[in-house]
């Protein structure tokens, strides 16, 4: 048995890491410092780019790792301190009373009802009250009541006491004290979160004197239907409808006023969201957003900005407000704004959100003291660059946005990152797995039983039932034959709403559930696990999504959406009244990963499996290794690559566990997760195979065809001016003017996405040109200046030295003329002044975009993976499932998903591997329960179905000429039956038949026909 593993914190980031960490086999013991897990994410609308909802795709990732055998949680509880060493640290932890027994609250919240004080919201940031004795939130896990001792009568001056009174479990314990204990752990992982920046924010703004000015985290909480205002946008101070509304960008981040001179780097994108979703909540509203750089360099976020540029009635206005003041009379907000001419301008708004920043919050900084762990200048987490989450303190880990600020989807790969290197301190022994996928629990035997279907309808918040009139729905539902209970309920995804499930299949012998809820891209494993546990087949349950399919589409025609909420659920009812228990078979596991291409990205992805004890393959296609890193001389930091590249080449090939193919060309992949095979072509032909494959195969430097770049060698890329600083050439000492233009083939209609890493490598090579030769003149002509995190330090310091920067438009590009034989002409506009600057460089320097790599579209065909718009390889999730592909067993590293820096590449790449050994550490895999199946009595041997199946799963036995499946292969398309004309292939859990119901259903004026039948 592996040893244990503390980790610090119950956000995205903890769960993550916690998950992980039990999937490989490790115990975890994960601490939460508040009653609920969830973190600042589960105080979220919604998420960019996709506009998910937050607790939708969020709540599935908390009740698994709850309920994960290998995971024990503790909320309410804080670290004291950590003695030891790494492999042996004892952690002392204080768990704080809840004065509610957990073991009995069943969170009916019959006490908050009685409970007669009022006290301000935590969960809605006191935007509203809530009851002395409450849950945390909505959809709290655990699902438990607590008390707030402060504000309770009966702990303050033993008056009251009438939740004790109500409760009907003898729950409430006004007798808990403090406890404190003592924990072993072999590694720590510290992910406690950030603090959304509050202190005095910005005196000139008011907030807190002025009721409608909010900042982003609360405008959340009033865009959420769980939230203050039932998810209406309204004026705080009198409740009147909001007529326009404006967003300030960096309130708090790039503020050299409160040392807060970091980009917060997630506000641009939040706030472009928030004018989104105001604008689907008021169509008539006017939305500003007052901005200093758009920073959408994430993937898909440019695309997203594009998509709210192009949107009525929401403008972008680049300018600083200077303050905010309110009109006695009207009550409105008066903007005082700068207009470009050093003069000021005033307008009105009803509501203000400030776009405040991340910050460090302050217990963190107590705690990381506590963990003897050092602090960078601005209170974060200082981890190193070449090794992110890697604190001073050996055997502990530090990720999410406690190292600083970071979006969702960084927080959850350096999760898994950080759940990797725990994983090789916790003495997981891969000749001893101790885990495996659970096998089926046994279900009761349904056969032969009358159909009794329980039908449970969603109102997610507002999310569906803004729209859809859900009882009405339900009550309909209800009438119909073999429905034996129909229920709404307000959030079926949430903790407690899966126990009623459960609940309901025992009390009312229900045999068939429908959900009608949102997405079973997202949700239908948990559906499954909740009727699974309530002993019923897993595949007895169906999903009707009438949030993507109803209230989405069609939110502008509540009575439309309403009824045909009705009829999908209607339909949903036919095709599951007849529905089979359907097995899952098992299939042996190769435990070695096939690691493609053989940069950073894989050479990190390799070590740290090997460091973990697995097997690895590493094949790369150039006689070397390093990749594109090898041609980059310095980070973003100004650090040098080439000792740590060589260091982490030497690692490969020192660790006798990682079999290295350099040289090696892809021929062919195939397989499926857990049995992958793999065909390279080299000095040899090889075929190898393993349980898993990490892509990891590069990008390129796109090699622009304007600005003269083809005809003048005073032109050329920033990869190649490095390749001049890394030699001290003289070209680089005799040139007195450069100039260096931004976005060279980015954000444009052939690739419009950013490429992310550009802006930072122009501001480091523009400062140590500077310092080389303090006399040049060095200009950057730039759109959008997207140094995020940290790297605004390299902006500032930029321009301090006197690097001089000049923005440009995508319709007013810079131009470069050759004028003579070796000299250059360029032309731009220079905003500021309005006048047109002509000058003669003597180096022009081009931030080229970043190409996805040549191979992509061979290899994606080969892994049956897809790749996005811009053909990087696509994830599983944007938000959740950054480093998973969508086919099981293929993850997804580098340059191949998408533009990075090194840093953000190895963290990347530790988070393949931990995603990797959550495979690898397990001795058997399950397949899929709904596959293909023949009727060979029907069959006559055609081979259309195997021409048609692209997994290769089907094929016609040569000798009997009747198709045959392989269970393991096979992923349920359904390809095959498209295609065969005797109806000899069936579906499991989409049978003909069932398929048939739902259609004649649909299409039936009464239900006669449908209430007959019913029985298996």
């Amino acid at each position: 048995m592996a040893d244990p593993v503390v980790v610090i914190g119950g956000g995205i980031a903890g769960i993550q890491a916690a998950t992980d960490l039990a999937e490989m086999g490790v115990p975890v013991y994960l601490v939460e410092k508040s009653p609920s897990l969830g973190g600042r994410m589960a105080q979220l609308d919604k998420t960019f780019p996709t506009n998910d909802c937050s607790t939708c795709i969020l709540a599935p990732k908390i009740t698994s790792c709850y309920n994960h055998k290998n995971v024990t949680t503790y909320t309410m509880t804080e670290l004291v301190d950590v003695k030891g060493t790494p492999g042996n640290f004892r952690v002392r932890l204080k768990k704080r009373p809840r004065y509610i027994d957990e073991d009995k609250c069943t969170g009916c919240a019959d006490c908050f009802e009685k409970c007669p004080e009022k006290i301000p919201d935590e969960y809605n940031l006191g935007l509203t009250e809530q009851k002395a004795v409450h849950k945390y939130q909505p959809q709290a896990v655990p699902n438990l009541a607590v008390i707030d001792p402060d504000h309770c009568r009966k702990l303050q001056e033993d008056k009251c006491g009438l939740c004790e009174i109500v409760c009907n479990f003898d729950a409430v314990d006004y007798k808990q004290r403090e406890k404190n204990f003592i924990v072993q752990a072999a590694a720590i992982i510290f992910a406690p979160g950030y603090e959304a920046f509050a202190g005095d924010i910005v005196s000139q703004y008011h907030y807190g004197n002025h009721q409608d000015v909010v900042t982003s985290l609360e405008f959340e909480r009033i865009l959420n239907a769980a939230g203050p205002t039932d998810g209406k946008i309204i004026r705080p101070s009198d409740g009147k409808k909001v007529e326009k509304i404006a967003f300030i960008h960096c309130t708090g981040s790039r503020d050299y006023s409160c040392d807060h001179n970091y980009c917060s780097s997630v506000c641009c994108m939040y706030s472009i969201k928030h004018a989104l979703l105001t604008r689907d909540h008021l169509p008539d509203a006017g939305v500003d957003l007052y901005y200093m750089d758009i920073r959408s360099h994430g993937k898909g976020f440019e695309r997203y900005f594009n998509r709210a540029e192009a949107t009525d009635g929401v403008n972008f206005i680049r300018s600083r407000v200077a303050e905010i003041e309110r009109n006695s009379k009207d009550k409105k907000l008066n903007l005082k704004i700068t207009d470009g001419d050093n003069g000021f301008e005033a307008r009105d708004y009803d509501l203000v959100v400030l776009a405040t920043g991340i910050a460090p919050k302050q217990e963190v900084t107590e705690d990381l003291q506590k963990l003897k762990i050092r602090t960078n200048k601005y209170g974060f987490a200082d981890t190193e660059e070449f090794s992110p989450f890697v604190t001073g303190r050996e055997g502990i880990f530090a990720c999410g946005a406690v190292t600083g600020p970071k979006d969702i989807p960084e927080s959850v790969a350096e999760a898994s990152g950080s759940a990797v290197m725990a994983g090789q301190l916790a003495s997981l022994d891969i000749n001893e797995l101790g885990i495996t996928e659970a096998p089926p629990v046994a279900s009761r035997a349904v056969t032969n039983q009358r159909t009794r279907i329980g039908v449970f309808v969603c109102h997610c918040g507002t999310n569906i039932a803004g729209v859809i009139d859900v009882e009405e729905v339900t009550e309909r539902v209800a009438e119909m034959p073999f429905v034996e209970l129909a229920e709404d309920v307000k959030y079926l995804c949430s903790t407690d709403s899966q126990k009623l499930i459960a609940d309901r299949i025992e009390e009312h012998d229900l045999n068939r559930i429908l959900i009608a809820s949102c997405t079973p891209r997202t949700h239908e494993m948990l559906f499954q696990d909740a009727v699974e546990r309530a002993g019923l087949n897993p595949h007895l349950m169906e999903m009707t999504n009438i949030r993507d399919q109803g209230s989405w589409v069609h939110k502008e025609e509540k009575e439309k959406a309403t009824w045909k909420a009705y009829e999908l659920v209607r339909a949903g009812v036919a095709r599951i009244k007849n529905a089979l228990p359907l097995e899952r078979g098992e299939v042996d596991n190769i435990t070695r990963a096939l690691v493609l291409g053989g940069g950073i990205a894989g050479m990190t992805a390799a070590r740290e499996l090997g460091n973990l004890g697995f097997p690895v393959s590493l094949v790369e296609e150039e006689e070397w290794l390093g990749g594109k890193a090898a041609e980059i001389h310095r980070s973003g930091f100004g650090r040098p690559i080439k000792p740590f590249l060589e260091r982490l080449t030497a690692e490969i090939r020192d660790n006798k566990l990682i079999d290295i193919y350099s040289g090696y060309k892809i021929d062919n992949i195939s397989g499926f997760v857990g049995n992958y095979q793999l065909d390279i072509s080299g000095p040899q032909q090889i075929e190898l195979e393993g349980g898993v494959v990490i892509v990891a195969t590069g990008g390129q430097e796109l090699k622009p065809d304007e600005y003269q770049y083809q005809n003048s060698d005073k032109v050329m890329t920033a990869l190649e001016l490095e390749e001049l600083i890394d030699k001290d050439s003289k070209r680089l000492a005799d040139a007195k003017k450069i100039y260096m233009i931004q976005c060279v083939g980015s954000r444009e209609e052939e690739r419009p996405y950013c490429s992310r890493l550009c802006c930072t490598q122009s501001l480091r090579n523009a400062i140590e040109l500077k310092k080389r030769n303090p006399e040049s003149e060095i200009t950057i002509l730039y759109r959008e200046m997207r140094s995020y995190g940290y790297y605004e330090d390299l902006y500032r310091e930029a321009r301090d030295i006197g690097i001089n920067f000049s923005r440009f438009d995508l319709d007013n590009k810079p131009e470069i003329e050759k004028i003579e034989e070796n000299q250059l002409e360029i032309r731009f506009n220079e905003p500021l002044t309005g006048t047109t600057i002509k000058d003669n460089p003597d180096l022009v320097i081009l931030a080229a975009a970043v190409l996805p790599g040549e191979d992509n579209e061979r290899i994606s065909k080969m892994l049956k993976t897809p790749l996005n718009e811009d053909k990087f390889f696509l994830e599983a999730h944007v938000k959740l499932r950054p480093v998973d592909s969508s086919t099981d067993g293929i993850f997804l590293t580098g340059l191949a998903h998408g533009p990075k820096n090194i840093s953000e590449t190895i963290s990347q790449s530790r988070a393949t591997a931990g995603r990797a050994a959550s495979i690898l550490s397990k001795e058997f895999l399950l397949t899929e329960a709904m596959i293909a199946e023949v009727d060979e009595s029907l069959c006559i041997g055609c081979g259309d179905c195997e021409r048609v199946c692209v997994y290769k799963a089907i094929e016609v036995d040569p000798i009997d000429k009747k198709a045959e499946v392989n269970k393991v292969l096979c992923k349920g398309c359904g390809n095959c039956l498209g295609v065969c004309r005797p109806h000899a292939v069936d579906l499991k859990g989409f049978r003909n038949q069932q398929i048939l119901d739902e259609v004649e259903t649909l299409l039936a004026e009464d239900q006669e026909e449908f209430s007959k039948g019913g029985m298996l």
